[in-house]
């Protein structure tokens, strides 16, 4: 879910645009973070020996993805995916189940 950027309130009163662009100039950097546009995936199957296709629920291409929880001592790798704006295709080397971040 993409993060809502903040929104000044256009006034006259000086104090209240000074705050505002206080406020705006401190979460600027938090609201154009990439990671943290992202979407929490759990209880995700991997089969080892065969391309696993997640689908990530972004709505729009991938940048990364993050292994937040594995229930296996496994490798898990990214195969090049021809829609990365709807899936995320998984390799592994032992079957598992996995929470990512996908971001």
């Amino acid at each position: 879910m993409p993060i809502t950027p903040f929104k000044k309130i256009y006034t006259e009163d000086q104090q209240l645009t000074d705050v505002q662009g206080n406020i705006e100039s401190t979460v600027r950097g938090v609201i154009l973070c990439p990671l943290l546009d992202g979407v929490l995936l759990q209880g995700v199957p991997l089969i080892a020996g065969q391309p696993n296709v997640v689908s990530h629920q972004l709505q729009r291409s991938f940048r990364g993805f993050i292994v937040v929880d594995n229930l296996a001592n496994t490798n898990i790798w990214r195969q090049v995916d021809t829609t990365p704006g709807l899936t995320l295709t998984l390799l592994c080397s032992v079957s598992t189940t996995v929470s990512l971040y996908v971001f």
